[in-house]
């Protein structure tokens, strides 16, 4: 068995067309046309298209509201501790509840970093324990894009991929920076990974 140069899955060592992705084996991998071995334009490299964490701003509202829900902690227990000591001990319990939860989602939010090229996304999870889970582009079925009021002033977004995968049907990036034309990159990417790869219905 061997592996094929464009997907990386496995296929007998005489094949000389992958039964997986349907690229023609026989001659260089970066000029065979994956319609049928001819020569053809090569394949591009991978182009970055995208790097980083969610951003804070694509859940600003929860971020806020922890926030609020600290300072009113805060304050409360200050003034209660000054008239009604058991009831500013309470308000100040709440002050750290808060706090967890911000630190909280920073420290999920930290967790995550996305890199996205013209060929494929990796996400990377955890800050102690490493995790990376790979999609290649032409998986991908189908792109949404979605974005809240809030999220939209300040330019950030959901993207969510449909694959073939049947063990990762749904990858989703949230929080992504310049979102728009990440997406729009995303979008076009699919299409070209796609049609170099000669999958039927990959973007409908």
């Amino acid at each position: 068995m061997k592996r094929c140069p464009f997907c990386a899955e496995e296929i007998q060592d005489a094949a000389i067309k992958c039964r997986h992705c349907n690229s023609m084996l026989q001659g260089d991998p970066a000029t065979t046309s994956a319609t049928g071995g001819a020569p053809g334009r090569a394949m591009e490299s991978a182009r970055p298209l995208f790097a980083g964490s969610p951003s804070w701003k694509g859940s600003l509202p929860r971020y806020v509201g922890a926030a609020l829900l600290g300072l009113v902690g805060v304050v409360g227990g200050v003034a209660g501790a000054l008239s009604a000591p058991p009831w500013g001990a309470l308000v100040g319990v709440l002050a750290v509840v808060s706090l967890g939860l911000l630190g909280a989602m920073e420290f999920r939010r930290r967790a995550i970093h996305y890199r996205v090229t013209t060929r494929t996304i990796d996400i990377e999870s955890g800050l102690f324990n490493r995790k990376i889970d790979t999609l290649q582009l032409w998986r991908v079925r189908d792109v949404e894009f979605r974005q809240t009021v809030s999220q939209r002033l300040f330019g950030v977004g959901t993207i969510r991929l449909l694959t073939h995968d049947a063990l990762n049907p749904e990858v989703v990036l949230a929080g992504v920076a310049d979102a728009r034309n990440v997406f729009d990159e995303v979008k076009r990417a699919c299409e070209t990974a796609g049609q170099q790869r000669n999958v039927v219905g990959i973007m409908e």
